[in-house]
Order: C-alpha cells, then structure tokens, then sequence
C-alpha cells in the first residue's frame, strides 16, 4: 500500500488530454433545497473543460423539499437511492455512473467543487486508486468544522486507522467526503455500509486491498443551508469505531491470546503459594488469583470475538484461526468434552466436599479458585469455539 500527499502548487504533469477518462461527480442528496441547484452547477462549471467529459449525478437519498427537481432543472442526472443513508446514496451514485473515475463531494457547498479537478488530475497523472481530500491538511474556514471533530473525533478515528491498517502515520482525515477514486476499484473494495461509517470502510477497505492512496489538501467552508445537520457526532463516531474494529480480527485474537498468556501465567505463579515484596506485600496469593481470573475472562472474550470477526472477514495472517476454525469436527467434540468433563468433575468434588461438612465453609479456597479459573477461562474458550463452530453451519 502507498499513502502520502500532493500540495496543489506542484506542477502537474504532462499528460496526453485524449487518453484522460470521463469522470462523474456524484453529491448524494437529502432535503439540500437550500443549495441543491448551486452545488450541481458549480460542479458542472468546476469540470466544464475537463478533457473526457464530466457528468454530475446527484443521488437523492428521498428528499421531500423538491431537491431532485431542483438538480434536474440545473443539469444533474437524478438517480433514486431507495435505502437512507449517506453511504447507501453514495453507492447508489456509483451503479448509475459509466465513466471510469469517480468524484464525490457534499451538496451543502461545504467543499468547493472547483477543487475537484485537481483530485481527479492527481488520480490520473498518479496511477493512484483513490485521492482523498484532506481538509485538516488544507484550509478550514471558521465554524466550518466543529470543535470535537476536528480535534477530537476525525484525528483518533485516522489515527487508528493508520495503526491498524496504514502502519505509519500516513492519512490525516479519514472522514473527508471530497475524494476521486477509480470506479473498477471500488467495485473490488466492497464497501456497503449504508451510513456515515461508509467513508472510513472506503479507506480501509482500500488499504487491506493494498490500494495507492494520495492525500491533496482541500479547504472546507461553512454550511450554506439551514438544515439540521444530517451527521450525528456520537452515533457515527460510535459507527465508525465499530466499522474499523470489525476490520481487523487479528487485533482481536492476538490482544486476546497476550492476555489469556499472562493471565495463566499469573495462575501458574500462584499454585506456589503467596510471595512476599519488601516484607509488606503479598502477592501471587487468593487475591491475585481472582485478578488472574478476571484477566483471563477478558482475553476469552477478545479472542472468542476475533474468532466470530475472523469468519466473516478471513485474514491470511490468522493462521491460528484458522486452524481452530478448520479443526476437526471429532477433535473439537472430544475438546468440549473434556473441558466439560473436567469442570463438571472439579465441582462434583467441591459440592460432595462441602455436604461431609455439613454445608459449613470448608478449607479448599484456592482449589475452588482454580476450579472457577479453569471453568471460567478454558470455559470460555471452549464455548466460543464451539459458537464460532456453529455459526459457520448456520
């Protein structure tokens, strides 16, 4: 994969004009009465003279203000998406585009269309598969980007990208919705998530694709419209979040497996009975073993979640999934069955303890943590191979 940024001031390279492809600009559109009609014409203008020809198509996401009479009237060709959502449109836009790129910005006039070309020439001259818009890189007019977004929620968002998927701390604004992209790309990305998150799936799809991905600083203006805004900051941050996690499985099971690793190896340490630090702290004792506990629960549960993320989105890297997804039906039989029997035999000898004695407390509280840890943890594992197991028959 290759990420990294082009200034606009860098002269462009020359290029033979009859072999640049159509493009289409596609503005998804919701209730935009307010600048519908601007933002199809100026786009119309940004790309008047552009050597392949440019076609601006607005995708109506069911507006009921007249917005896609209005972006008729002006010059778009109005396709209906049916399903609501800012990525649902944007796809939408897309199956009704025929040129080989494609340029997408939002229709309240927020990025300057005039810049479009600029992107579009970048993918071009570049042989990149998308070109994203970077307003954090660019110009950002007061009030035009709220404050959590621009300092908060976009830079963690990118920054987590970049670690998981980028590794170098390449991108600067995952949630920009000014890019060009290649139409044949995206169609191999395949990116469906209807709402808000569809731009951060774009960019990470794209990278487990090893896509060549350019950065051309844009600037971002104020809303036009008087509309409610149609982002919701806490549900699509949220959205996004989620999104990027599903995409990397293995974070899931390696994180998981560290954690069971050093759970066990705390409980290892504490069937030698507790240690003294400096003669006041006792550690590797009851106390320890709960934490240890509690530990390796969590790290079942992460790597139970890897396994359930790894068989909708196989990764090659996960060679333990997949061998534990791949594993034999008779040996994940015998598995649960022994892990069962194991636990069921441990609390047999428990309750059949506490009965001689009447019920009253009896002196095998570490064996009893043992056993809850084994139950527990081993458990726990079991189960969600055993989940992961069952999903894949369903």
């Amino acid at each position: 994969m290759s990420i990294s940024t082009i200034t606009p001031q860098a002269p462009p390279q020359q290029t033979d004009h009859r072999a640049i492809p159509g493009v289409s600009v596609v503005i998804p559109c919701l209730n935009e009465r307010a600048t519908i009609a601007d933002a199809v014409t100026v786009a119309r203008e940004a790309f008047a003279d552009w050597p392949g020809g440019a076609t601006v198509i607005v995708a109506d996401n069911g507006s009921t203000d007249g917005s896609a009479d209005l972006a008729q009237a002006a010059g778009a060709r109005v396709v209906l998406a049916p399903e609501r959502g800012y990525g649902a449109a944007l796809q939408a836009g897309f199956a009704a585009a025929d040129t080989a790129y494609l340029v997408y910005a939002d229709a309240d006039l927020t990025y300057d269309f005039h810049e479009g070309p600029q992107l579009v020439r970048t993918l071009h001259d570049a042989q990149a598969d998308m070109v994203v818009g970077s307003r954090l890189r660019g110009a950002i007019a007061p009030g035009a980007m709220p404050f959590l977004h621009r300092y908060l929620g976009t830079p963690v968002l990118t920054s987590i990208i970049n670690l998981l998927f980028a590794h170098r701390q390449a991108l600067t604004d995952c949630n920009s919705g000014f890019r060009a992209l290649r139409r044949e790309r995206f169609a191999a990305w395949g990116a469906t998530s209807p709402g808000m998150e569809f731009a951060s799936e774009l960019l990470v799809n794209a990278l487990c694709a090893q896509a060549k991905i350019l950065e051309v600083p844009v600037s971002l203006h104020c809303d036009r419209g008087d509309r409610q805004p149609h982002l919701q900051t806490w549900r699509d941050g949220m959205r996004h979040f989620l999104m990027i996690l599903a995409r990397a499985p293995w974070l899931f099971l390696k994180t998981g497996l560290s954690i069971v690793g050093a759970s066990l190896l705390l409980a290892v340490l504490c069937a030698f009975g507790p240690q003294w630090i400096l003669g006041t702290f006792a550690l590797f004792d009851y106390h320890t073993l709960i934490f240890a506990l509690l530990l390796g629960f969590l790290g079942a549960q992460l790597f139970g979640t890897g396994l359930i993320l790894h068989l909708r989105r196989p990764q090659p890297v996960d060679a333990l999934a997949r061998r534990l997804l791949t594993l034999h039906e008779g040996v994940l039989f015998w598995l649960l069955v022994g892990i069962a029997t194991s636990v069921s035999a441990g609390v047999m000898f428990v309750m059949w303890s506490w009965m001689q004695h009447g019920f009253a407390n009896i002196a095998y509280l570490k064996f009893t943590l043992f056993l809850l840890y084994g139950a527990t943890v081993l458990g726990s594992l079991g189960i969600n191979l055993f989940y992961a197991h069952l999903l894949k028959r369903a």
